[in-house]
């Protein structure tokens, strides 16, 4: 199961999510030179890169799920938080000032239909942009330390 979900995510070029599940395989195999090495990469600039896409990720779910009953100040704030976040990130080339600029203007909107368009779409540009440098980091990693091309110990026997 978890071999069929590695191999969709190959196949659909999602490698951060995809070693993810590598990692499990990886403990269950005891391949602990792999496991090191995945671990060591998440909990790097790529990984943090990636936690700041899965808060973007929640914020446009709940504008698209509960737009009338957002806690508005909240998601404002949270917005305005990732500038710091996304400042700390150092070694992987970023527009940092576009970014910075847009997550000032969305944490200052007011509440209405318009902002929680104009939100949900800059948030969702956000998690393309952020989702493409976090996949190419990952297929960079797996370049470099034997995942590329799977190696069939990972693969679906289907």
């Amino acid at each position: 199961m978890v071999k069929d979900e590695v191999m969709m995510l190959y196949t659909f070029h999602k490698y951060m999510k995809m070693d993810k599940r590598i990692l499990l395989l990886a403990r269950y195999y005891k391949s602990q030179t792999i496991v090191n090495k995945l671990t060591e990469f998440f909990n790097g600039t790529a990984g943090s890169l990636n936690k700041i896409r899965g808060d973007l990720e929640a914020i446009a779910a709940l504008i698209e799920k509960y737009p009338q009953h957002l806690p508005w100040g909240t998601m404002c704030n949270e917005l305005d938080m990732m500038r710091e976040r996304f400042g700390n990130i150092y070694d992987i080339p970023l527009k940092i000032n576009t970014i910075n600029d847009e997550l000032l203007y969305l944490s200052t909107l007011k509440d209405n239909a318009k902002s929680r368009e104009l939100m949900l779409n800059a948030t969702n540009d956000l998690i393309d942009y952020v989702g493409d440098i976090v996949n190419a980091r990952a297929l960079e990693f797996n370049k470099k330390n034997g995942l590329q091309p799977l190696p069939d110990k990972y693969k679906s026997t289907e």
